[in-house]
């Protein structure tokens, strides 16, 4: 296979775009807080370029997810399945937000063009915006990485990480039920604490039950 048939998958498209999104909305959101610190409107475009590429790539990196989904599902085991329809889901909800911020990029572009005054507060309200869209990316790229990366799934208290991933004994949880009942200590017989009564002949395993009164 060649790098132009990987092209023509979506998974890959996929996997290379996604991290378009996280990385971009916070290079952005870091461009424009420097650019309004500096006050440099070059700054401000430069940062508002960054920050409009990044929000429109959430649309391919959507649309090749949706057409990978399938494909993915169907290698995944249960844990992976239900973490890939979570990430589809809030990919799905949150969409929108990124949307937005490519719009208000824009906006921020073009306006102060004719209304110069206007360049830093449209500045402004895309770096809030931009950092709201970075803390949507790690939410729904968390459970991304969990699909296919089963040490990346939240584990239960004395849950081995790979219990849930297969049935074999050796990952049982319950560790106990492994080991061999011979290993476990042994109790004393009751008879060995009874204390020996006046007039009652002595049994075995009285001889030293005053040891133990």
């Amino acid at each position: 296979m060649t790098e132009l048939d990987l092209l023509k998958k979506p998974e890959y498209i996929h996997v290379v775009l996604n991290h378009l999104v996280i990385y971009g909305t916070m290079l952005g959101a870091l461009a424009l807080a420097i650019s309004l610190i500096l006050r440099s409107r070059a700054a401000q475009i430069a940062a508002l370029v960054i920050t409009f590429i990044a929000a429109g790539s959430a649309y391919p990196v959507l649309v090749s997810g949706q057409r990978a989904y399938k494909t993915v599902r169907s290698m995944a085991d249960d844990a992976g399945q239900e973490a890939l329809d979570e990430h589809m889901d809030r990919a799905e909800k949150t969409i929108n937000v990124f949307y937005l911020l490519a719009l208000i990029s824009l906006v921020a572009l073009l306006v102060p063009i004719k209304w110069p005054n206007l360049g830093a507060p449209l500045a402004a309200v895309t770096l809030a915006l931009a950092m709201v869209c970075f803390g949507l990316s790690l939410y729904i790229a968390q459970e991304g990485g969990r699909v296919r990366h089963p040490e990346f799934r939240t584990v239960e208290p004395g849950e081995s990480p790979t219990a849930s991933n297969h049935a074999s004994p050796i990952f049982s949880t319950n560790r106990r039920s492994n080991v061999s009942d011979t290993s476990a200590p042994r109790c004393p017989s009751p008879a060995r604490f009874r204390k020996s009564v006046p007039g009652e002949p002595e049994q075995p395993g009285n001889a030293k039950s005053a040891d133990y009164a």
